[in-house]
């Protein structure tokens, strides 16, 4: 009868004889494991019984195990065959971690069998996504383990009186609009958004945080839902040269200029940074962002823009939108990094000729609720639309100064945005 499931039960049964089985079965049950993890009546039904004789506050009794067991139908020899396994309480997170592991394979085989199921009748391959992307999401969230309050208390004095890593606080780079920051940057599971109408320099602001880290060695993952690859890196190529690398493209840059951008482009090539344009929906980037996070340790993930992301199409437009702010803040709690979300904003401060407020934010309030950070982009009818200079207003910043607005200095021959 020997198993991982039967050595897992009859380790936390035998431990009762020293005075330990509460302490194990309260650790097994901290790992994850229920009784959806088992696949032998016999496992089931011991996993319930030993559930129920601890909230009597009674240690484990073979005795009491076995009679309880008659009960449910589990004959005598069957349980002595199931205490055969038994093994030193030390050894019973070992087997945990195999019973669960186990426990994920049978259901990843039977998400496989479904997604076949439902790709072999047309379904919508969103929807199977969607569908894959909830059940692995439950499978790696299936053994987390809860912090006493006690760990979290020692973990807040230890940053906000020790050293924290720097690295983990992504800056713009403008000095006017990072001070007010808490740490000078956007710091771990931060969702900070970013809203304009188009032109407004929301893209290109996402290019300067990403082009910044990148030359200080920190990994950064991006989705560009709107611009192509070659674009992006062309615009930082120009970023680093200081050479609109639109004029080298077409034969008009001095040589002067086409060195600048041949040694920005040989530096370029060194930068830790994954993108991805092809990724339109959400499950997808979720997967894709996780990912990143475990082969390239990406301290940041830039997003360009949510209302291009595709959800759940069966939802109102307004409730996908929704959907994905809170998934994005989600990833980054999870992840522990901060995730920079692009928006885009109606045209009501266009036509009014104001500053954009939080009700400006296009199909979504979502954003407003989940974001910790809200920064909208905006020009006015007096400024110079081709110009070098972009306002901003920031009317929300979680854990820094509030209500903030200035004006950013934008080359946008270069797309590099200054104080």
């Amino acid at each position: 009868m020997k198993t991982s499931e039967s050595t897992l039960i009859a380790t936390i049964i035998n431990g009762g004889s020293q005075g330990v089985s509460s302490q194990l079965l309260s650790e097994a049950e901290e790992m994850g494991i229920t009784s959806d993890c088992f696949t032998t009546n016999v496992c089931q039904e011991a996993w319930e019984v030993i559930n129920k004789i601890d909230r009597t506050g009674r240690q484990l009794d073979e005795m009491d195990v076995m009679t309880d067991l008659n009960k449910s139908g589990v004959t005598a020899a069957d349980f002595m065959a199931l205490m055969e396994d038994a093994k030193t309480p030390l050894h019973m997170q070992l087997y945990a971690t195999k019973v669960l592991e186990q426990y994920k394979l049978r259901m990843l085989n039977r998400m496989s069998r479904l997604v076949q199921e439902k790709a072999a009748n047309g379904e919508d391959s969103s929807e199977i996504m969607i569908e894959v992307d909830q059940t692995t999401k439950k499978l790696s969230e299936t053994g987390a383990k809860q912090k006493p309050i006690s760990e979290a208390i020692d973990a807040f004095v230890a940053d906000f009186f020790g050293d924290f890593d720097k690295t983990a606080y992504i800056p713009t780079g403008i000095k006017a609009y990072d001070s007010s920051l808490n740490r000078g940057g956007f710091g771990p599971s931060q969702l900070c958004v970013f809203a304009a109408r188009p032109g407004c320099g929301k893209s290109a602001m996402a290019l300067n945080i990403i082009h910044r880290a990148a030359k200080k060695g920190l990994p950064i993952g991006m989705f560009s839902l709107e611009m192509g690859a070659e674009e992006l890196m062309g615009r930082m190529v120009s970023m680093e040269s200081g050479v609109d690398w639109e004029r080298a493209r077409d034969g008009v840059a001095s040589k002067e200029q086409n060195d600048s951008i041949k040694k920005a482009i040989a530096d370029s090539k060194k930068w830790p940074i994954q993108i991805c344009d092809d990724a339109f929906n959400l499950p997808l980037i979720l997967s894709i962002a996780r990912n990143w996070k475990r082969k390239y340790d990406v301290k940041a993930i830039v997003i360009d823009y949510c209302q291009l992301i595709r959800a759940n199409s069966k939802l109102p437009r307004e409730q996908q939108v929704a959907e994905i702010s809170r998934e994005c803040k989600l990833l980054a709690k999870s992840l522990k990094i901060p995730v920079i979300l692009l928006a885009q904003i109606n045209r009501e401060s266009e036509k009014e000729n104001r500053e954009p407020r939080m009700s400006d934010l296009r199909e979504s309030g979502a954003l407003e609720q989940d974001a910790d950070s809200i920064t909208f982009l905006f020009q006015k009818q007096e400024d110079d639309k081709t110009g070098p200079m972009v306002r901003w207003v920031r009317p929300k910043q979680r854990g820094g100064q509030g209500y903030d607005i200035g004006q950013l200095g934008f080359i946008r021959q270069t797309g590099l945005m200054t104080d």
